[in-house]
Order: C-alpha cells, then structure tokens, then sequence
C-alpha cells in the first residue's frame, strides 16, 4: 500500500510539474513588452488627426520555436558522423547521448544564440524608427532617430534573454 501511495504522490508531482511547464509556455508566447508611441497632432481644415497614444507590442519570444529547431539540427551533426565513423571517440560519444551533461549545455547555448540571431533577423529597430518619424511618431522621452533605434534595440536585447532562457530549459 505504501508503495502505491507513492507512486500516486509522483504522478501528482509529474502532473503539476507538466502544468507548470504548460502555463510557463503560454505565459511566454503570450507576454509582450508594450513601448508607448506618441503622435503629434495635425490639423487638417477642420479636423484634428493624431495626438493618440499607441504602443509598439514587442514580443519576449520572437523567434518562436526556430531556435529550437536550428539548434537540435545542428547536434545531429555528431550521430551523423558517428555513423559514418568506426571511432568511438570521446567527443562523438559525448555528443551522441541526448541526457548527457555536454549535449544538453551546447544545445541550450545554441538555443539561447539562435534565438538572438532570429530575433535581430526578423525585427528590424532600424524599419521601425523609420516607420515612427514618417508617421509623425515618437517613444516619449527618446529622441527620433538614431537614439530611438539603440532605445527598441536595447529592449529586444534585455527582453529576449529571459524568452531565450526558458526556451532553452523547455527544449531540455
């Protein structure tokens, strides 16, 4: 009987550790880094444009899953080469055991990388400053231009570690 009690106690604990992992997942898709944009007002004839308050929904995780992806492709380099080679060097061995210590710490490293690089690929600070100044908009408090570009890049640079962290432990 007390063997059953404690089997029953680790399915709770694998049950709620699976939610946890869920809830975090969702968590980390949904959560955004909202960077107000201020427009100036305009005045045409009789009607006033702009002069709204709007914001710039920067994404904690905006690569998605390709880090992921590009990461676990390049750790099959070393079973493919395993197979080709009749060696059983320390490296190839190392690298070939999925819950060993040094695949699962290069893995996470690639991921936390990739997911950099995808993100600097796919959002452009540069595109959006641009975009901003031609609307007639500005982040208040920062100036047009080039400071505005350092200012969002900063942000995606300080909220896509946190997103590139957890993506890394998930994939683990």
């Amino acid at each position: 009987l007390e063997q059953q009690g404690g089997g029953l106690v680790m399915v709770l604990v694998e049950i709620i550790l699976l939610l946890i992992v869920i809830m975090g997942s969702i968590a980390l898709v949904q959560a955004t880094r909202r960077v107000p944009v201020q427009y100036a007002k305009r005045i045409v004839g009789n009607k006033q444009y702009g002069g709204v308050r709007q914001y710039i929904p920067l994404k904690v995780n905006a690569a998605g899953v390709m880090p992921i992806i590009f990461a676990q492709a390049i750790m099959m380099l070393p079973i493919i080469i395993a197979g080709y080679s009749n060696s059983g060097s320390g490296f190839v061995v190392a690298f070939s055991d999925m819950y060993g210590f040094w695949y699962n710490l290069v893995t996470a490293i690639l991921i936390i990388v990739f997911t950099y690089f995808y993100t600097a690929i796919t959002i452009n600070p540069v595109q959006m400053a641009e975009d901003m100044k031609k609307n007639g908009g500005f982040i208040p408090g920062i100036k047009p231009g080039r400071k505005t570009v350092e200012f969002l890049d900063s942000i995606m640079s300080r909220i896509t570690l946190p997103g590139s962290v957890f993506l890394a432990i998930v994939a683990i």
